[in-house]
């Protein structure tokens, strides 16, 4: 039984799981827009909080791009609730997801490798 599935049961440590495996680059493209650790920090835990709402409905397939286009989303609310400036937005983001709205997995080693140097 993959992953996804033992969480959609209920196991918590499958839970954990993904969350480990994805909360990294989740912070580096937050962190690469916001450039703010605590906005990021809250991108990361509005994401996952989104995931655990609708967890049971989920299909199996790309799951970090599913939660790749959640946080997306999250971003994007904010800059909503907050009358942040969208092409600041579009532009940083236009980087990232021009031609694929989900990233590749050599994008999401180069966000999480980004977001690691940005910490230290």
């Amino acid at each position: 039984m993959d992953l996804l599935e033992r969480a959609k049961e209920g196991d918590e440590d499958a839970i954990r799981q993904i969350y480990l495996e994805n909360k990294d680059f989740l912070f580096a493209y937050a962190l690469n827009i916001f450039k703010d650790k605590d906005t990021a920090e809250e991108v990361v835990s509005q994401t996952f909080e989104k995931f655990l709402t609708v967890l049971p409905t989920i299909k199996s397939g790309n799951l970090a791009g599913w939660l790749f286009i959640t946080a997306r989303n999250v971003i994007l609310d904010m800059f909503k609730d907050k009358g942040r400036d969208y092409e600041k937005l579009e532009d940083r983001e236009r980087r990232v997801s021009e031609f694929n709205p989900t990233p590749s997995l050599e994008e999401l080693s180069y966000l999480k490798k980004d977001g690691e140097e940005l910490i230290d």
